[in-house]
């Protein structure tokens, strides 16, 4: 699954840094980029509450994986095959359609094949393949594009996903446990009773409406949002920070990207073992304090190597807070409903990877960079209390 989701990962983020070379190409601006990236999330919108939804009730989930791959594939041939605005558009929705079921069922198979106590780890290390495709992806996509033309980094995009389909043949699908509660009956060591929500007792959800209103389900996904929309204007906006004002070439952007996600494929493991021994809050609340603080400093003025330095804390920071988000949708839920939370999960994202390059780019455009910084910096203050009123549901047996 860890290779599953770097391929997604790296095939979404090798097209960022020619994206806004490209789009000029079609006579695009900034708007036309940010709108480019946002075009991901209304394919995985759609597709993802399909796929969770089967996957729960014909628990087949290999096959259906062998199916999303090969919707990735189909994605890396339309960028490739690109001679306009609209079929880049039409590439990148299938790519978010395929990404919603690559997330959605490989955490739906990770959840079943692990114990709780060792989950936030296993996420942890599918998180670090997340990084390492979005430290590899731009720098690689850079370099093929300057060295060898635009079709060569979706030549390369492809084959990593059939590989990565080889891979899944290959693949044992494991025995879904149907359970009537999840695995909220664990603790964590650092967990106490007031961790867990045991003076409202419910019945345990049996569809996805059902999970969409569940207390610790629904602050999970709303800093999920705000996850993904900050991420995602970092992605849409720094390679126009680089270009304009530090002079950068695709190339150099790409490695410029390169040596701010080494830090996060490092630390997602560590995240998701503080996780598996501390839970879930203190470890959202010292990543969401420590974000704030970090964040209105990237908006200054500084040479590119001090920019590098910020963006690196900042994303250690950040990775703190993905992780243990991740892992903690599968404590929250029966694993009868494991498919159609991570649907719910990867729904949040995509909706905050749909706000982030909107907001962000026309944000840059207008208001500038600096306060592009100032905005998220107080949108992670606001969202701070909410790590401390979270507790997990007991459900009725």
């Amino acid at each position: 699954m860890t290779l599953g989701v770097f391929v997604d990962t790296f095939v979404y983020g090798v097209i960022i840094p020619f994206l806004p070379t490209i789009v000029g190409k079609f006579g695009g601006d900034s708007k036309d980029s940010g709108l480019l990236l946002a075009y991901y999330s209304i394919g995985l919108l759609v597709a993802t509450p399909i796929i969770a939804i089967i996957s729960d009730r014909y628990q087949r989930r290999k096959l259906f994986m062998i199916i999303v791959l090969a919707c990735l594939i189909g994605s890396t041939i339309a960028f490739g095959l690109a001679e306009s605005y609209w079929l880049l558009a039409v590439g990148r929705i299938l790519q978010g359609a395929s990404s919603g079921g690559v997330w959605t069922l490989g955490m739906s198979i990770i959840v079943v094949r692990f114990n709780a106590n060792e989950l936030g780890q296993a996420m942890g290390i599918v998180l670090a393949g997340y990084t390492a495709g979005g430290l590899l992806g731009p720098p690689l996509g850079g370099i093929l594009y300057e060295r060898l033309g635009y079709q060569a980094p979706f030549i390369f995009s492809g084959a990593l996903a059939l590989l990565d389909l080889f891979g899944l043949l290959l693949l044992e699908e494991a025995a879904v446990v149907n359970e009537s509660r999840g695995v909220t009956q664990q603790s964590k060591q650092g967990e106490t009773d007031r961790d867990l929500d045991s003076s409202a007792a419910r019945k345990a959800p049996t569809n996805m409406l059902q999970v969409l209103i569940v207390p610790s389900i629904v602050i999970v996904n709303v800093l999920t949002i705000l996850t993904g929309t900050v991420l995602a204007s970092i992605e849409a906006t720094l390679p126009l920070r680089l270009k304009d004002h530090y002079g950068f070439n695709v190339e150099t952007i790409g490695l410029a990207f390169m040596a701010i996600q080494v830090p996060s494929t490092m630390f997602s493991p560590i995240a998701g073992w503080v996780y598996d021994r501390y839970g879930f809050r203190p470890i959202l609340t010292g990543s969401l304090i420590a974000c704030a603080a970090i964040a209105p400093l990237l908006g200054i003025e500084q040479g590119f190597a001090t920019l590098v330095v910020v963006i690196v804390v900042f994303a250690i920071a950040f990775t703190f807070g993905l992780s243990p988000a991740l892992a903690e949708v599968a404590a929250c839920v029966p694993k009868a409903m494991i498919s159609q939370s991570y649907a719910i999960f990867n729904m949040s994202f995509s909706v905050g990877l749909l706000l982030g390059p909107i907001c962000g780019s026309l944000m840059y455009q207008y208001v500038g960079w600096l306060w592009e910084w100032v905005l998220i910096a107080s949108l992670l203050f606001i969202a701070i209390p909410l790590p401390l009123i979270f507790k997990r549901p007991v459900y009725i047996d």
